[in-house]
């Protein structure tokens, strides 16, 4: 009695990621995105973002292996993860995350950033601006410095600065954080987060 053998077209279902794969893979995409589009990274969204793309990768690569194992026909579903993967890192790599978030909120950060800057007085915080949470809200040499409620349990600040003269390292130098990343955000506007 010969072996009974699964034809191959069932062989081929089998291994080859389709859209019930990459679909799941949406939600820790997402989740690593949204942890880089705050200025300090939060870091429970960025951890089910990794681990979550990490089994997402370890999944795709069982079932290319099972695929040519069984030399099921080839698939252009297997190129479809690895490009969506070469997207959300180049848009991370890019700070594309922050950067979108932050516009959206841009004219709220401006307004209020003119406001501390007219009075010469920090808000009262907590202060929701655009979808950010603001905790701290001051003047300092040159601009403005807003600390930003990252919500990761982490003891260190982040937040955004407005210094229309550029002046971030001197902000560093004075005493008023310690960097350990930063970005330009355009118009004077920066992101920060220190290491403390």
């Amino acid at each position: 009695m010969r072996g009974v053998t699964r034809p191959r077209r069932e062989q081929e279902r089998g291994t080859v990621p389709r859209w019930p794969f990459h679909a799941l893979l949406v939600l820790p995409a997402a989740a690593y995105l949204w942890s880089g589009s705050y200025p300090g990274r939060h870091t429970a969204w960025w951890l089910v973002g990794v681990l979550g793309l990490a089994a997402g990768a370890l999944v795709w690569a069982g079932r290319l292996v099972a695929n040519r194992v069984l030399r099921a026909p080839w698939s252009w579903w297997f190129l479809v993860a690895p490009v969506a993967g070469a997207l959300v890192l180049g848009l991370a790599v890019a700070d594309g995350p922050l950067r979108a978030r932050w516009e959206l909120g841009r004219g709220e950060l401006d307004a209020a950033a003119r406001r501390v800057l007219a009075s010469g007085n920090g808000e009262p915080t907590p202060l929701r601006l655009g979808t950010y949470t603001i905790t701290s809200l001051e003047p300092v040499p040159g601009g403005v410095l807003m600390d930003e409620a990252t919500g990761d349990g982490g003891t260190g600040r982040a937040g955004f600065a407005y210094l229309p003269e550029g002046g971030l390292q001197r902000l560093a130098d004075e005493g008023y954080l310690s960097l350990s990343w930063w970005r330009p955000l355009g118009d004077g506007w920066y992101a920060w987060s220190d290491g403390s």
